[in-house]
């Protein structure tokens, strides 16, 4: 790591959605795309480099349940960074930060079990947690929430549940979220798109407690 990047939670993880399938109807597919986001904000909780002290302080504080470096500590057995790479240890301390309501750690752990690489893959689970993260008002997550809609993987397919969880996440900056909504109006009635337009504007994001 280099001394530019601020802290343990200075890094980009590159989250990758698996290609989907075809959608019904006669317009085409959904535009398939790998879809890399970067996560994790900076945090001024931990100082600059991976010392031994320094991870070995942030595994205290994980243990001791601190959701914020529980995800950290995920993070760095994700990227192998201070530590061999090990997802299974990265979904445990991402489920324990995820399990307090920690939403970024929802969401990685969501992507965990969809890619399923290295751990069983679950698109049931991942869907669950892509919708506590999303419930938050987490764009990401609600962007891949309303693409496994679209997809029905992990859920019942739904173009107006697919339709709301994307336009909630183009309100949020996710610019890929544009294309999508284009193609879902092509294949969605008239009725389809008012009920998701109706559930846009009386969405409200959950409140969690303060961590």
């Amino acid at each position: 790591m280099t001394s530019g990047r601020s802290g343990l939670a200075g890094w980009s993880l590159v989250c990758w959605l698996l290609t989907l399938g075809m959608a019904q109807g006669s317009v085409g597919p959904v535009p398939a795309q790998r879809l890399p986001f970067t996560l994790i904000p900076p945090s001024e909780r931990w100082e600059v480099g991976l010392s031994g002290h320094l991870i070995g302080t942030l595994r205290r504080a994980a243990e001791q349940g601190d959701p914020e470096a529980q995800y950290d500590l995920g993070v760095l057995h994700e990227r192998g960074e201070g530590m061999p790479v090990s997802l299974g240890e990265a979904e445990r301390w991402y489920r324990l930060a995820a399990e307090q309501g920690f939403a970024m750690a929802q969401y990685n752990l969501g992507v965990l079990c969809i890619e399923g690489e290295g751990v069983r893959r679950r698109d049931g689970e991942g869907v669950k947690w892509f919708r506590l993260a999303a419930e938050q008002g987490m764009a990401e997550a609600q962007f891949n929430l309303g693409v496994m809609y679209q997809a029905g993987r992990g859920v019942t397919r739904d173009v107006t549940q697919a339709y709301a969880w994307i336009a909630l996440a183009a309100s949020g900056g996710i610019e890929q979220a544009g294309v999508w909504l284009v193609f879902l109006e092509r294949v969605m009635t008239a009725q389809q798109r008012l009920r998701a337009r109706r559930l846009v504007e009386n969405w409200q994001p959950v409140q969690v407690v303060d961590h």
